[in-house]
């Protein structure tokens, strides 16, 4: 058997490393593809985020048939803000039972990591903590929701053997949002709230840019300190958000104003999954009419952030955010929501879900390794 490693160069190479996530889960119909349009142009380095950001795909072969996948990401913002030479492994993909050929696969993307100047890999992250991130645990029995991680449960394996251990569990909550007894409770919060002085309003679609750069700004603020942040621009974030302006539901990101100055926000997305499923990720202009016509038909979502600036923290903001966007899916017919995801170590973050009757139900572990000096005995049994 011959084994390959090549560095993924031309659009063709590019295909084919993301259209061979279809072969690891061929038969599983639990997995949601990526959608493929967006997943291509983001790993040609199509981005304002690779003004920052140097990147290699690799792809695995064994005899010409590509077994595994990987992209190496080496951000000068995340270096910059932690003072730690950091580099990213994600979008990796395998095959079971390719032990050999990932050594070789993971030493090649190791090896240009440490030419940047990275001496620790933090994976799996797809480019940033803000995107899929982490190899999943559990509940490999349930599909996963929008932008969230699922993979076959082998290759926590694969990154113990290569000499990679947890750094950091994610956590993932559920909320039946026709529980009664967090209608009462979200009722309670937003009755109290009519006292008080800060006020919720909605993302306006009518000045996009400006609640684009607000929501950024107020990201920016929140998450500064919380493990793997890298500092983006007001237009990175415009540049995420501006293409999916129809998709996006405006009720579901809300604004926490004081005299109307943003002290806190939540981001909030329909489950888009099962219309990508459905689509098998190809979201092009015809599809995409089909697109917007199913996306009224969702019923469930996912709460990705809520921040709350640093002096206004322990204020109540937070619940009142919470029980706001809550209140807002439940208006709108929605029945389930997924509060994802939360740092282990987050307890305030942790008692807030667990306030609204939130249960854990999925969680993710992020792997590290130590790169600064080459290691003889890579293949751990």
């Amino acid at each position: 058997m011959s084994i390959e490693i090549c560095t993924v160069e031309s659009a063709r190479d590019i295909d084919q490393f993301v259209r061979f996530a279809w072969e690891v889960y061929r038969g599983n119909p639990l997995w949601v593809p990526p959608v493929v349009r967006d997943t291509k142009n983001f790993l040609a380095g199509k981005s304002l985020f690779f003004r920052h950001c140097r990147h290699q795909l690799f792809m695995a072969k064994e005899d010409s048939k590509i077994v595994a996948t990987v992209a190496a990401f080496y951000d000068q913002n995340l270096v910059e803000r932690w003072g730690k030479r950091v580099g990213l492994l994600g979008y990796f993909e395998a095959l079971p039972d390719r032990d050999k050929t990932l050594k070789a696969l993971f030493e090649q993307a190791e090896v240009y990591l440490r030419q940047q100047g990275a001496e620790t890999v933090w994976a799996p992250i797809n480019g940033g903590i803000a995107n899929p991130s982490g190899v999943l645990a559990n509940a490999y029995n349930q599909t996963p929701v929008f932008l969230m991680m699922y993979n076959p449960s082998y290759y926590h394996q694969y990154f113990r053997r290569l000499g990679y251990y947890p750094v950091k569990e994610l956590i993932a909550y559920t909320m039946d949002l026709m529980d009664g007894r967090l209608k009462r409770k979200i009722g309670f919060i937003m009755k109290r709230a009519k006292r008080s002085e800060v006020r919720i309003r909605s993302f306006d679609r009518k000045h996009f840019r400006e609640d684009s750069d607000k929501l950024s700004q107020a990201y920016s603020v929140t998450f500064k300190s919380h493990w793997g942040y890298a500092p983006q621009t007001d237009d990175e974030m415009y540049e995420i958000l501006y293409p999916m302006r129809l998709a996006l539901d405006p009720d579901l990101i809300l604004f926490a104003e004081h005299k109307g100055k943003v002290i806190g926000f939540t981001l909030t997305v329909p489950d888009y999954n099962p219309i990508i499923r459905k689509l098998n990720g190809n979201l092009d202009l015809l599809n995409g009419l089909t697109f917007l016509r199913n996306k009224r038909n969702i019923r469930e979502g996912r709460l990705i952030a809520i921040g709350v600036i640093p002096e206004w923290r322990g204020k109540g903001v937070s619940p009142l955010l919470m029980a706001s966007v809550y209140d807002a899916m439940i208006r709108k017919g929605y029945i389930k929501c997924e509060y994802s995801w939360v740092f282990r170590e987050n307890i305030s973050s942790q008692n807030v879900a667990q306030k609204f009757d939130s249960e854990t139900y999925k969680h993710y572990y992020v792997y590290e390794r130590n790169i600064a000096a080459e290691d003889k005995q890579r293949f751990i049994r």
